[in-house]
């Protein structure tokens, strides 16, 4: 087995047993060897659990930097399953920080995605995010015109109670 696959392997290991200074170590010799041998997929990989021990530790900053890395490389390779799954993560680091209009700005790249994979339950699931979002950040009318656009996905399925469930929460909203 490649060192640098052996080292990666190492530090899943690690990272299952919840020793994240060992993880960390594992995978940064595993990046270094990825890097001499410009294995891209390597690469991407590492920093993506580099990202996640940051993240695990609340080293929100250190986690976007490896998430932004492993990003780059994912959306070269035109891994969009990948990049869906960073968007996630760097969406949780960013809202840890207090950062809502980061936040926000990665929950429409989101739900950009799910609207090209014509899924609308991962677009209600983002959707109503993004109105928690906006509610947050004191955007109230756009709270509630975005818990609408909800509602009408569910209305467009035959889910009345659903749809009915989301206009209560956009008047509740707009009250305030």
């Amino acid at each position: 087995m490649d060192p640098a696959q052996s080292d990666f392997e190492s530090g899943k290991k690690f990272l299952q047993e919840a020793s994240y200074g060992q993880a960390a170590n594992a995978f940064h010799n595993a990046l270094l060897g990825f890097e001499q041998t410009n294995n891209e997929q390597g690469i991407a990989n590492a920093n993506d659990k580099l990202g996640d021990i940051c993240r695990e530790r609340q080293e929100f900053e250190k986690a976007l930097r490896y998430y932004q890395g492993s990003q780059e490389i994912c959306e070269h390779l035109k891994d969009t399953p990948s990049v869906l799954a960073l968007l996630k993560k760097k969406a949780f680091c960013h809202r840890s920080l207090g950062q809502l209009s980061e936040t926000l700005s990665l929950s429409f790249q989101l739900l950009d995605i799910y609207t090209d994979w014509q899924n609308p339950a991962l677009s209600v699931e983002i959707l109503s995010d993004i109105a928690g979002l906006f509610t947050e950040m004191g955007e109230r009318e756009k709270a509630a015109d975005t818990y609408k656009t909800a509602a009408a996905i569910h209305r467009n399925y035959g889910h009345t109670i659903i749809a009915q469930e989301l206009l209560d929460k956009a008047d509740t909203v707009l009250a305030g």
